[in-house]
């Protein structure tokens, strides 16, 4: 009976240290550190959190030698019992017969209780009370660390050196860092749960892809960016403004986009004191930005806040300008397109008489799709439908012209403006067609 409640021991230590490996691995540090400091019952979880290499060597000595002394104790415990039991029933000897059989019972039933109660069940209740398990496990562990100091010492050396050698890492913790797609997939799970959890999720989702993207991801392409010359008079100024129907122009000196000069408020020429037949756009020019294409999006909106300049000009590695990226145009990123009451421009995804067929603006970010139920796997998330597509084709395109985006999706060439596609029809075909 001794080796019963032995073996019975030894498997709540194993699930013990268990429950406690896995309640550690997944609670977490930023949690702990936050309540700990309001509440002090939390620092020692903290403490242990914190060391989780020096804490999982204990729990896995705390496993190892849990489990040696159940096969020790409790398998010779419940085959004596179960060879006693048979030989009262019948009365005769034990034979090498059943001293066989009461083997193979007595490990499948340890086998049976050591999974179910020592592994599973801990398992399962460390990772749905993670916190919980971590505070009840802290203060055994710390207290079993200062017992077993020496041997933990020479299994933590003798680990470091055998993962160096096969070139791994000996940070435990490094292991319980989650990557940046992971933290995203987390974020957006939760949000979802939230009422009206999709337009949550996306909304988190745009904010951190925005401080993965570069200026020239958001901009306005130099071959779109309208602009006026400075030597432009207010009247004609004036006309330009109302045709196009903005708010704000580039300013240029000549005809050319790599000699920006500022910026025209419209606002300005209307209210302009010496009135608009006699305005000089130079004494009304006000300041851009000027950026190169790599700038990151966080970095650049912080610097449109600080200066409080709302229109920058990407420059490439030549000095050139690539095109502008305003202000609305980076909350745009965040938010998802903005209209004004002068904003007509069609959608940018539409689909078309045929099945599984759209229409896309060259414009479209590749993630776009996402929209239409299409995952086409680029090296940025923000790049252009049109420049992916042309650099597949991997020359100056023509229309008609015809790529595959990813398995069991084509994208045609639909329309062109000079060298440049203006406009892709994406084909999703059935199952075995071609």
């Amino acid at each position: 009976m001794l080796g019963l409640l032995a073996a019975v021991l030894f498997i709540a230590l194993n699930g013990f240290f268990v429950a406690a490996e896995f309640a550690l691995v997944k609670v977490g540090t930023t949690n702990l550190s936050a309540k700990s400091k309001r509440d002090p019952k939390f620092q020692r979880a903290e403490l242990v959190v914190s060391n989780l290499e020096r804490y999982l060597s204990v729990t896995q000595l705390g496993i190892t030698l849990a489990s040696l002394g159940l096969g020790w104790v409790g398998e010779p415990a419940i085959e004596h019992l179960f060879v006693a039991a048979v030989a009262k029933a019948t009365g005769h000897e034990p034979n090498q017969a059943l001293t066989i059989a009461a083997t193979a019972i007595a490990l499948t039933l340890l086998t049976f209780g050591h999974v179910l109660f020592g592994e599973l069940i801990p398992k399962l209740i460390a990772i749905q009370k993670s916190e919980e398990t971590a505070l009840s496990a802290a203060g055994p562990l710390h207290l079993i660390f200062v017992v077993f100091r020496p041997l933990l010492f020479v299994l933590e050396a003798s680990t470091k050196v055998l993962l160096r050698a096969l070139g791994m890492s000996a940070d435990a913790a490094s292991e319980g860092k989650l990557s940046e797609e992971e933290v995203i997939g987390i974020l957006v799970a939760s949000a979802q749960k939230a009422p009206e959890g999709k337009h949550k999720a996306e909304l988190v989702e745009r904010v951190i892809r925005f401080s993965q993207r570069a200026a020239r991801h958001a901009m306005v392409p130099r071959v779109d960016v309208k602009s006026i010359p400075i030597e432009t008079t207010g009247k004609e100024a004036v006309k330009i403004l109302r045709d196009l129907q903005y708010s704000r122009i580039v300013l240029t000196k000549g005809r050319s986009l790599d000699e920006v000069a500022g910026y025209l408020y419209a606002k300005d020429v209307f209210l302009s004191e010496s009135g608009i037949e006699n305005v000089h756009l130079d004494t009304l020019r006000r300041d851009v930005l000027f950026v190169p294409e790599q700038k990151g999006l966080l970095d650049l909106l912080r610097e449109m806040q600080k200066t409080q300049i709302p229109i920058a000009v990407v420059v490439d590695e030549y000095g050139g300008s690539s095109g502008i990226v305003t202000l609305e145009d980076l909350l745009e990123e965040i938010v998802g397109e903005i209209r004004d009451e002068f904003d007509e421009e069609p959608a940018r995804i539409s689909r078309v008489g045929e099945t599984n067929a759209w229409d896309v603006d060259a414009r479209a970010a590749m993630e776009e799709l996402r929209a239409i139920g299409i995952e086409v796997k680029a090296d940025v998330a923000a790049e252009a439908v049109g420049s992916i597509v042309q650099e597949r084709i991997g020359r100056i395109p023509h229309t008609g012209d015809k790529t595959d985006l990813c398995p069991g999706v084509t994208a045609e060439v639909s329309g062109m403006s000079r060298r440049r596609i203006t406009s892709v029809r994406i084909r999703v075909l059935p199952e075995g067609g071609a």
